[in-house]
């Protein structure tokens, strides 16, 4: 299993031990504030948790969080920060009072997969869904929800990306029908549909982290394997038929992709929102500052009710949902 592409520049320095303490300092105020703090009653029809881990990355945090209470108004709603900048650590905070959403804190970086693990182990409802801090739902997930009901453990993506949009292509011909993810066998983190309950019945103490020992059986190719991957492969060892998987279509935005149900499509994910605000070159042969203004372009055109996919035959006449 290996990551993804290492980073051509690093992000401003972060791990100092003044921004160490002032994360601890943060953390213990929240923690200390929850337990001061009655729990607040479910509201009525409260069966969903929306599970969202965030890293650097306030302006979509802020858009992710506006849609899920868009189409979710009753769910619960916890965002992970980890080891965020100051300045993106705050906006995520005013998102979250924004958006009425519950925000933890953690004071050490401890990756994506941890961040899932921490999350999973936070859900107390029926279903809890994760999203990725760039990943916008454009339709309520409830029919997705009715395959839980029905017996599956988990609906998401398949990961497994192709870069195919004519506007792409246009500006990177080099690129055309180029596959970017290859974990078509697991589902991707991006929008992950689940029953917690029913996940911690069939998966061992810590379900998404893949062990070594498993690496023979990867073999989908390319270096896109997720150390998150390990979900999938227990559910698909000790209870087959339990995962569906949702496929994709390359939008008019840089290289980010809807998530297709049913021939609709239920949410769109950015892709690079955190990486491309530091990152200076390309990122896996395209340029970052084109997926910045690609991103900026999708945010101005979301909150101005303009998102215009460029996928007539998903969105007729350019509607967006």
């Amino acid at each position: 299993m290996t990551s993804n592409s290492e980073p051509m520049a690093s992000p401003p320095p972060s791990t100092s031990a003044s921004m160490r303490f002032w994360r601890l300092r943060t953390a213990v105020g929240e923690k200390w504030g929850r337990l001061l703090r009655e729990k607040t009653p479910a509201a009525k029809g409260d069966h969903v948790t929306f599970l969202i881990p965030h890293h650097n990355s306030a302006e979509f945090i802020d858009a992710s969080l506006h849609a899920v209470r868009r189409h979710h108004p009753d769910s619960r709603i916890i965002v992970a920060d980890c080891a965020s900048l100051r300045d993106q650590y705050q906006g995520a905070r005013r998102a979250c009072e924004r958006h009425k959403a519950e925000l933890r804190t953690g004071w050490l970086r401890h990756g994506h997969t941890g961040q899932l693990e921490y999350l999973l182990s936070l859900a107390d409802t029926e279903i809890a869904v994760f999203l990725d801090q760039d990943c916008v739902l454009l339709r309520s997930l409830t029919p997705l929800f009715d395959h839980l009901r029905q017996g599956k453990l988990l609906v998401g993506p398949r990961d497994f990306m192709t870069l195919d949009h004519p506007r792409f292509v246009s500006r990177f011909p080099q690129l055309r029908g180029q596959i970017t993810r290859f974990g078509s066998n697991f589902i991707h983190a991006s929008l992950m549909v689940t029953n917690p309950a029913g996940i911690r019945a069939v998966a061992d103490r810590r379900p998404f982290y893949w062990r070594s020992e498993w690496d023979t059986e990867y073999t989908d190719g390319g270096a896109r394997g997720e150390k998150y991957y390990g979900l999938c492969r227990q559910l698909r060892m000790k209870k087959p038929g339990s995962i569906l998987p949702l496929e994709h279509r390359h939008t008019g935005y840089g290289k980010g992709v809807v998530y297709l149900y049913d021939g609709a499509a239920v949410a769109y994910h950015n892709w690079y929102s955190s990486s491309v605000r530091y990152w200076d070159g390309q990122i896996d042969l395209v340029d970052v500052s084109w997926l910045r203004d690609e991103a900026r372009r999708f945010l101005d055109d979301y909150w101005n009710e303009e998102l215009n996919f460029e996928l007539p035959d998903l969105f007729p006449r350019g509607e967006a949902s």
